[in-house]
């Protein structure tokens, strides 16, 4: 008959306290994972990882059909802001618009920060159209909170990557 050795896990120490403590690692380690791809200040994803999960993004659109539309958002005002009452208060505008969108999106669209007073919001499941009417009234609520956007818009089309799809949304907001 076999026999288990014996293994000294110390005092007091139990399989469930380990198996217990070894669970809080990996939940740690996952959002240790989550945070770090979060932009400090907005609260958006970061640049690198946001453009991953819009690529996984697309590619599951892909998979089961349906629209991906790419809105290109840029804060209006920022360097004014930043040039007259500091750059503190251009942090404030930031974390607003950031707020603004998270607010009236959808919990599961991606929103990421890709730079300065640039952000891309990315929505499965729309075309062109209903994006612009769901940006029209986001735009409304931030003027009524302080804030102004210019929005541009890309529809994901076949054979596009992240860069292709975010081109044409900032091809459309240079356009307004």
């Amino acid at each position: 008959h076999f026999r288990r050795p014996f293994v000294d896990f110390g005092e007091g120490s139990t399989t469930a306290q380990d198996r217990e403590e070894a669970r809080r690692d990996r939940q740690l380690a996952a959002s240790d994972r989550r945070q770090s791809g979060v932009d400090d200040l907005t609260g958006a994803r970061r640049r690198g990882v946001g453009l991953e999960e819009l690529q996984n993004e697309m590619k599951r659109v892909r998979r089961e059909g349906g629209g991906l539309v790419a809105a290109f958002v840029d804060v209006d005002g920022l360097k004014k802001v930043n040039d007259a009452l500091g750059h503190d208060a251009g942090d404030r505008l930031l974390q607003s618009v950031a707020a603004g969108l998270r607010r009236h999106m959808r919990s599961y669209d991606l929103l990421v920060r890709l730079g300065g007073d640039e952000f891309l919001c990315a929505m499965a499941g729309v075309d062109g159209r209903e994006a612009a009417r769901r940006f029209d009234f986001v735009k409304s609520q931030l003027l009524e909170e302080g804030a102004s956007i210019t929005v541009g818009f890309g529809e994901m089309l076949d054979g596009d990557g992240p860069a292709e799809l975010i081109r044409r949304a900032d091809r459309d907001l240079l356009e307004q």
